[in-house]
């Protein structure tokens, strides 16, 4: 990771994980994450219905996104910064913006939370900091319990 390119994507993500939670910020977010293949091809309805629940979160280095065995909790997207995938003790990957990691939290969703799915790695945070756009298990569930149709 090159040390400007760092300094600069850290400046980034302060500024944004610092804006408002406002209507004009959401439908920034709906916009960068319409970018991505998972949310691209959700339902125009189905993925309205998530972005409220969709929350942000600023990790610093060497903090941790995701604990291998731990829970997993919900669904991260990292939009600034990079994170190394481990397993073991052995490095598998460097991740960066637009990467899905977590997306077991997302599979069974009746489960009950100590039935729920598990993280296969962890996910290390590698730069100054990593800005994540999340979707927590919680809230999902809650949300599909509510109208069951969404999880068909």
């Amino acid at each position: 990771v090159d040390v400007y390119q760092d300094q600069h994507d850290a400046l980034h993500v302060w500024a944004y994980a610092m804006q408002e939670d406002d209507e004009a910020s959401r439908r920034e977010l709906a916009s960068w994450l319409d970018k991505i293949p998972f949310f691209r091809k959700m339902d125009a309805f189905v993925f309205e219905r998530i972005l409220p629940i969709i929350q942000k979160r600023a990790f610093k280095k060497g903090e941790r996104l995701l604990e291998e065995g731990g829970p997993s909790e919900a669904l991260h997207v990292i939009y600034a910064g990079y994170a190394d995938v481990v397993c073991g003790n052995t490095k598998f990957a460097t991740v960066g913006p637009e990467a899905i990691l977590g997306e077991r939290s997302v599979a069974n969703l009746g489960a009950s939370y100590s039935d729920g799915p598990t993280c296969s790695a962890s996910v290390i945070v590698k730069t100054t900091v990593c800005v994540t756009i999340v979707l927590p298990r919680a809230a999902l569930a809650e949300m599909v319990t509510k109208d069951a149709w969404l999880y068909r």
